[in-house]
């Protein structure tokens, strides 16, 4: 839009995949026709990351333990501490969102305490009802969703109780969605240690 300006957006990760940050002016170079421009200005932005926590509501998260709290008040519990931290409750920089099986909580806010607030509040039904990984591909949408301003990394952390199988294809369907949308996908399993054993 400003030609002949032209604006490029570029992340830079070393060998191991972490981030390079601070890279001063000098460590750029722009060609253009064969020629090496001479003007090229190299300006440092914070643009934070997509985040979607999905956390699978179903019957296994309804189980207690001998207080009598249930898997999900343990779940609740921690995201909110999390969230209280200062690093994550930094506001306006990360696009967040909240899903759960029984529908969506948050959708893109940039406050963490938004997120607390609406999981503070959340009174999960704990259907029987498997949902299988199409939570989890519901959760890869809101991360490949665009949304404002300059691309941002995702992540998303997939809270649930043991998934019944669901055949290969899902799986892949997940993987390839995950890979396409440039989104790392972090599983948290709330099940008994016995569980590790199951194929599921």
């Amino acid at each position: 839009q400003d030609f002949p300006s032209v604006r490029v957006l570029v992340s830079v990760k070393d060998n191991t995949g972490r981030r390079v940050a601070g890279l001063p002016s000098g460590s750029f170079s722009a060609i253009e026709d064969d020629f090496l421009l001479s003007e090229v200005q190299v300006e440092e932005v914070l643009v934070g990351t997509r985040q979607v926590f999905v956390i699978n509501t179903g019957a296994g998260l309804r189980v207690r333990d001998s207080h009598g709290r249930t898997r999900f008040d343990f779940v609740r519990s921690a995201l909110i501490d999390l969230w209280r931290l200062p690093q994550p409750s930094l506001g306006g920089v990360d696009d967040l969102s909240l899903l759960t099986a029984d529908g969506l909580l948050v959708q893109h806010s940039q406050a963490a305490a938004t997120l607390a607030s609406a999981l503070g509040n959340a009174e999960p039904s704990f259907e029987e009802t498997e949902v299988g990984l199409d939570l989890l591909l519901q959760g890869l949408d809101f991360s490949a969703d665009p949304g404002e301003g300059p691309p941002k990394p995702g992540n998303l952390v997939f809270v649930t109780p043991l998934l019944l199988p669901s055949g290969e294809l899902s799986l892949a369907n997940a993987i390839a969605r995950a890979r396409e949308g440039g989104t790392s996908v972090y599983p948290v399993l709330l099940a008994a240690p016995e569980s590790l054993e199951d194929p599921a």
